[in-house]
């Protein structure tokens, strides 16, 4: 976004359909990224309302969450109680941008409230850009650590 000089996305959303295999331990290799991700998935930014912001948040719910960044959700028996996110534009603000697939902004797994709003495509496919961070962190001898950071709370 800093690149092309768009607003910068309130938050991301994706699902977990996306993923079709686990990483090994180890070393990781290219056929072990297509195999995780062997979809042409593009990365978009997708604006919403902020009026149907909720609607976006109860499918995360009733789905007992979903891959999310830059946002927290505190959900109990399928129904948001709380969300905070930090919206990077002005809180005057009538909507909200989002980082996603084109599959969900295109209404898939029941993430139809994206097709409300207005899509902009970066051409960059999500494999495409794991692959370059991986690289990345490949050259630095980085170790992947994973670790809950309360994304999103059920209770």
């Amino acid at each position: 976004c800093k690149n092309q000089q768009l607003r910068q996305p309130d938050f991301a959303v994706f699902n977990h359909g996306g993923l079709r295999s686990a990483l090994p331990a180890g070393m990781l290799t290219l056929r072990n990224i297509f195999e995780l991700m062997p979809f042409e998935n593009e990365l978009v930014l997708c604006e919403i309302d902020k009026v149907h912001l909720d609607s976006l948040l109860n499918t995360i719910a009733l789905k007992g969450g979903a891959p999310v960044a830059n946002i927290q959700l505190r959900i109990h028996e399928g129904q948001v109680e709380s969300a905070k996110y930090s919206a990077s534009s002005d809180s005057s603000q009538k909507t909200v941008l989002v980082v996603t697939s084109d599959y969900l902004a295109g209404g898939n797994d029941n993430f139809t409230i994206f097709k409300t709003g207005t899509t902009r495509t970066t051409h960059l496919k999500l494999r495409d850009i794991l692959i370059d961070e991986l690289r990345v962190r490949g050259t630095l001898n980085d170790t992947l650590q994973i670790q809950k950071d309360g994304r999103i709370t059920k209770y």
